[in-house]
C-alpha cells in the first residue's frame, strides 16, 4: 500500500498532534505491484479476487474502461501502480497486465517495494471470518518523498497535508526521516523529491505550507504554516550539500 492510506496505517496507535483528531484518511487505496514477484497468472488471480469482493474495472468521465482503477458498488476504489519498465521508461504511462487489469507507472515505487514495512491488521472478511494479516506498506521516509514528487505534478492540497502529518507524527521526527531517506540513495526519485520540496517550501507563504492550511480550513494560520515549513526544512537538513 503506497497512497494516502499510509499515514492512517503507520500511525494508527499514535496520539494525534492536533486537537481535531487523527489522519484524514483517503477515498481510495493505491497498491504498488512488484513485477519481480508477480507473473501474469498472479495478476489474473488479483483480478479474480477483486471480482469476488464486488470490484469491477472503473470507467473515466468519458465512459471509457480504466483498467488501472477498480471500483466497488459502494464507490470504494483501488488504483494500481508500478515502477516504470525498461526500456520504455515513461512515467505516467499505462502498463497492461491482463485483458482487464493495468497499472500506472510511477517514479520511485521501487523504493517502496524494496523498503516496505509490515503493519498487522485484523478484521472480518466478506464471509464473516475474523482474519489477521500483515499488510506491506511503504515506510514514512519513502511516503514523504513520493508525496513530494506528486506535489510537483498535480495540484492537490492533501499531498502537503500528508507530508506534514507524517513529519509531525513519526517517532524519528522530521530530521530522522530525512536522514533515513538519504541513506536509501542515490536515486532519481530522491533527487526529484528534494528539488520539489526546496521549490515549494521556501517561506510560510509558499505553496506547501499554504496547502497544509488550505486542506485543514486554516487559511492565514501563520503558526500552522510556520510549523509545516519548519518540519520540511528539518527533513531537508541532511540534504544541505545534496544537488542533482
Amino acid at each position: 500500500i503506497v497512497g494516502g492510506l499510509v499515514p492512517t496505517l503507520l500511525y494508527q496507535n499514535v496520539k494525534p498532534a492536533w486537537d481535531y483528531g487523527g489522519h484524514a484518511g483517503t477515498h481510495d487505496m493505491d497498491v504498488a505491484l512488484d513485477l519481480v514477484i508477480l507473473e501474469k497468472e498472479r495478476y489474473e488471480a488479483v483480478a479474480e479476487c477483486l471480482r469476488r469482493t464486488g470490484f469491477t474495472p472503473d470507467e473515466n468521465s468519458s465512459g471509457n474502461l480504466t483498467r488501472q482503477r477498480w471500483r466497488s458498488a459502494t464507490g470504494a476504489a483501488v488504483d494500481f501502480l508500478m515502477p516504470p519498465v525498461p526500456p520504455a521508461y515513461k512515467v505516467g504511462s499505462v502498463q497492461s497486465l491482463t485483458n482487464d487489469l493495468a497499472a500506472i507507472t510511477m517514479k520511485g515505487l521501487d523504493l517502496a517495494l524494496r523498503h516496505r514495512v509490515l503493519i498487522p491488521l485484523e478484521g472480518t472478511d466478506i464471509e464473516g471470518r475474523n482474519v489477521k494479516r500483515e499488510v506491506p506498506v511503504r515506510p514514512a521516509e519513502v511516503f514523504v518523498a513520493l508525496k513530494a514528487i506528486a506535489i510537483a505534478h498535480r495540484d492537490k492540497a492533501k499531498d502537503a497535508y500528508d507530508i506534514d502529518f507524517t513529519l509531525r507524527h513519526d517517532a524519528r521526527r522530521a530530521l530522522g526521516l530525512g536522514e533515513a531517506l538519504l541513506s536509501l540513495g542515490p536515486h532519481d526519485a530522491i533527487t526529484a523529491a528534494v528539488e520539489s520540496l526546496r521549490r515549494d517550501y521556501q517561506s510560510i507563504d509558499g505553496r506547501g505550507p499554504s496547502d497544509v492550511c488550505k486542506f485543514l480550513g486554516q487559511r492565514g494560520n501563520n503558526d500552522l504554516a510556520g510549523q509545516a515549513l519548519a518540519n520540511v526544512l528539518d527533513f531537508l537538513r541532511p540534504f544541505a550539500s545534496f544537488s542533482s
